[in-house]
């Protein structure tokens, strides 16, 4: 009889337990049978399932030799700030990392990606290494199915159709770069932290110019060479098409800037005052 009751209670309970949702990590085109030899645009989508998270993390992986991959365009994702910024880490592997201050819940595009189709064969785009986190204060991973993308390269029917390409004639979106320390990091050196969105044709990359060094390409977070934080901090973000976005943070400590400016000055002065006398010294020598 407590058998036949505990059967029939666990059935019961089967019955009434509601599916838990699991967000996914998918992909959408407009054609899983993309031809040889053009272009086939392939986009990266995340649905939360209900839940609202603020980071996501993971591993694309696709047949490199029978796609050839021409670019990545995030300029309309829903990710705020790229920790990996999707980028092609070997060939047929793509990985990305990124947050979402103040988290989000729905369906949204992450990413696209556009290849060039090369042979005709048939494979799939995987999904590999994903973490979803929870927005719950505590980074709780989120329970995640990835749809893998199953496609069929073709022969054309026709000859490749011919795009014409608008260029993009605008700069990168605005962005306010975060000055700060984090102790866990570099030692509690001054950091800078940046990302923009470019919506047409994604950022290519960004550009730091500080005191006397020389500009160079840099990541987010960036470590500042001038610590003292005396000189102006220029950024430059430039999207595939060459345009611009430049932002300025002045100076915290503009009298520093001052000081190593005078004494730069001063030292160049002694250096040239010393390399004349020397000279002259050198000129009356040869004459005695």
């Amino acid at each position: 009889m407590k058998l036949k009751l505990f059967t029939i209670f666990f059935l019961i309970t089967i019955c009434l337990a509601q599916p838990v949702a699991a967000a996914q990590l998918y992909f959408k085109s407009t054609t899983s049978e993309p031809a040889v030899s053009t272009n086939w645009q392939v986009s990266f989508w995340l649905d939360t399932a209900g839940e609202q998270i603020n980071a996501l993390e993971g591993t694309i992986s696709f047949p490199s030799q029978l796609l050839e991959l021409n670019n990545i365009n995030n300029g309309s994702s829903i990710i705020n700030f790229w920790l990996e910024d999707p980028y092609q880490i070997s060939p047929g592997q793509i990985k990305f990392s990124g947050i979402i201050p103040g988290g989000f819940n729905g369906q949204a595009q992450i990413f696209t990606i556009n290849f060039r189709p090369q042979n005709e064969a048939a494979d799939t785009i995987r999904l590999s290494e994903t973490k979803l986190l929870l927005n719950d204060g505590q980074g709780a991973e989120l329970p995640t199915t990835n749809l893998n993308f199953h496609f069929q390269i073709t022969q054309p029917q026709n000859p490749p159709e011919i795009v014409i390409d608008v260029s993009d004639q605008y700069p990168p979106e605005n962005f306010v770069p975060i000055l700060t320390k984090v102790p866990e990091i570099a030692g509690n050196k001054y950091l800078l932290i940046f990302s923009t969105q470019d919506k047409a044709s994604g950022i290519d990359y960004y550009e730091i110019k500080e005191s006397f060094w020389p500009a160079k390409k840099i990541q987010s977070p960036y470590i500042l060479k001038d610590q003292s934080l005396s000189s102006t901090i220029t950024i430059r973000a430039v999207d595939k098409a060459g345009n611009v976005r430049t932002v300025k943070i002045p100076p915290t400590n503009p009298s520093n800037f001052k000081f190593l400016l005078k004494f730069a000055i001063i030292l160049i002065i002694i250096i040239l005052i010393w390399f004349l006398a020397i000279k002259l010294l050198w000129k009356n020598k040869k004459q005695n």
